[in-house]
């Protein structure tokens, strides 16, 4: 085990220091586009950024759930006016704003605030400003700093027709914003990308062309050049074992779909997970994954699926988290789980019961917000 990973050890202040500055493991990087402007030509910006859950587990490695305490203060201005896109036009509208200080207290090390804002018209504007003002605090730590600092850096992606980018690899990233157990395999996926790169302009160069100046089809096409290019479909659900595509496909496919995720690299990737997901819920995926793949309701990349898939799973499961607070009472999320055989979030057994969690803790949640503040979102 690794030393950010034992709480109770003593350790000096230039210690701490220094785990809280480590860079986020790449299962905990999600990716955010810079802005709907940005959505062009079939290609989006993106940047990385980490769910305040992240942000959470890691002080709790640290100090102990206990070694820490988080507050929240909140003020609104209203009048303010601004443009919003209603139904694909820019109207102005009148609106407010949401202002939220966040203050960390770590026993021992100190206290630290910032400031997040979110729009008073936006029904998550209050947990977007309570979020960013969370991780503005922690970077005044020191965790999650090296974020801040990436602002002026972004990965251009391809964008499908429904506005869907291409997850990147996380080997994208500079190394300085790269867990230092993953640098070796950040490094060997950016070799390999460069080898297969110049494969593909090789074999470019020699094919023989037809009429005009089009090449055969043996030219290697680019989104076979690297794994990070691969195309990540989203699977909407999965019922536990994923009884309708099992009726479909036969045993011996599935198997053989399965084996592909058996490499010691694909092990290692989904053992990244068990820190954020059951074991049940992450085998939901990836055997839904493989079996919709097996009878052909899925093409291209099983692992690049398989991951796209785990990697929305802990977003709906970051998203929860997020909600819980400002849910009516504290047994509305434990009633909820209730309702699927589960008393905690790491208890539920399938992709398909965590969305229909999400959609329910949505829509409370939604509901609750237009109650408390309905009169300053009008």
């Amino acid at each position: 085990m690794s030393s950010e990973n034992t709480p109770t050890q003593k350790r000096t202040t230039d210690e701490i220091k220094t785990l809280l500055e480590l860079p986020f493991r790449a299962a905990e990087i999600t990716w955010r586009v810079l802005g709907d402007g940005e959505k062009t030509e079939g290609e989006a910006r993106i940047i990385p950024y980490a769910y305040r859950a992240a942000y959470m587990r890691r002080l709790d490695i640290l100090f102990g759930p206990g070694g820490w305490t988080q507050s929240f203060s909140m003020t609104t201005v209203s009048n303010i006016q601004r443009s919003k896109k209603v139904n694909k036009a820019y109207v102005m509208i009148t609106t407010g704003k949401i202002l939220v200080t966040s203050t960390i207290t770590i026993e021992g090390f100190g206290t630290r605030s910032s400031t997040g804002e979110g729009w008073a018209d936006d029904e998550n504007g209050t947990t977007r400003a309570q979020a960013q003002a969370f991780r503005r605090a922690c970077a005044e730590l020191g965790l999650g700093r090296y974020l801040r600092e990436l602002e002026g850096w972004s990965c251009k992606v391809p964008v499908n027709a429904k506005g869907y980018f291409k997850r990147p690899h996380f080997s994208v990233l500079p190394d300085s914003a790269i867990h230092p157990s993953e640098l070796a395999e950040a490094q060997e996926a950016r070799s390999h990308t460069a080898k297969s790169f110049r494969k593909s302009a090789t074999a470019a160069t020699a094919a023989p062309t037809r009429s005009g100046n089009q090449p055969t089809r043996a030219v290697a096409s680019s989104a076979q050049a690297a794994p990070a290019a691969t195309t990540a479909t989203h699977v909407s659900g999965f019922a536990p074992g994923a009884q309708a595509a099992q009726q479909t496909a036969g045993a011996d496919a599935i198997e053989t779909q399965l084996a592909v995720l058996r490499t010691p690299e694909v092990k290692q990737r989904l053992a990244g997970y068990l820190d954020q997901l059951s074991k049940p819920l992450i085998t939901s995926v990836v055997t839904g994954v493989s079996e919709l793949h097996a009878n052909g309701r899925m093409k291209g990349s099983l692992v690049n699926d398989v991951f796209f898939n785990l990697d929305r799973a802990v977003d709906l499961i970051d998203g929860i988290n997020n909600m819980e607070p400002m849910l009516p009472n504290d047994n509305t999320l434990p009633s909820i789980l209730h309702s699927h055989s589960a008393r905690t979030l790491s208890d539920l057994q399938s992709f398909g019961d965590l969305k229909s969690v999400s959609r329910t803790v949505t829509t409370i949640y939604q509901a609750e917000q237009e109650r408390q503040h309905g009169t300053m979102a009008a």
